[in-house]
Parts: C-alpha cells; sequence; structure tokens
C-alpha cells in the first residue's frame, strides 16, 4: 500500500514538472521549449554549449543516437527508483 502512495507523488512530480516546461501550453514539449527549460537550468558561462547540443539534437543522425542514450539514463533511473522503493 505504501508504494502506491510513493506511486502519486511521483506522478504529481512529473506532471507538475511536465507543466513547468509545457510554456505554451499545447500538451506536447517541443524542441524550444526543451532548449529553454535547460538554459533556465543549467549554470553556464557560454550558450554555446547548449547551443551545440541543441543543434546536434536537431541533426537527424545524432538524433537516434543521443535518443538511445537517453532511453539508457531513463532504463537505469528506473531500476535505481525501483531498488530504492524496494529497500524502504
Amino acid at each position: 500500500m505504501e508504494f502506491f502512495y510513493y506511486f502519486q507523488a511521483m506522478k504529481a512530480f512529473i506532471e507538475a514538472n511536465f507543466k513547468i516546461m509545457d510554456i505554451n501550453s499545447d500538451g506536447v514539449i517541443g524542441i524550444d521549449e526543451f532548449r529553454y527549460n535547460c538554459i533556465q537550468r543549467l549554470a553556464t558561462d557560454d550558450i554555446k554549449v547548449v547551443d551545440d547540443a541543441f543543434n546536434a539534437l536537431l541533426n537527424v543522425s545524432n538524433f537516434y543516437f543521443y535518443t538511445c542514450i537517453l532511453i539508457v539514463l531513463i532504463v537505469n533511473a528506473l531500476k535505481i527508483i525501483s531498488l530504492k522503493f524496494s529497500l524502504l
């Protein structure tokens, strides 16, 4: 039963972050909204780093590569979260 409460809290956290990132409230986080969110969260001396990463995402060949990396990161994060909840 405790997991249900953690699940609801995680769901509320994800929905709140989605609403923050969805600037134009169309229900979809576009690449410009994602870029804006990255710029807001990262402390960088030069915006060129973010722009280079942004342009790499727009390149189709890089898109598939980075999508695979993102999927691996998400799966690993979910494993860590499930392990953490199993230890509670």
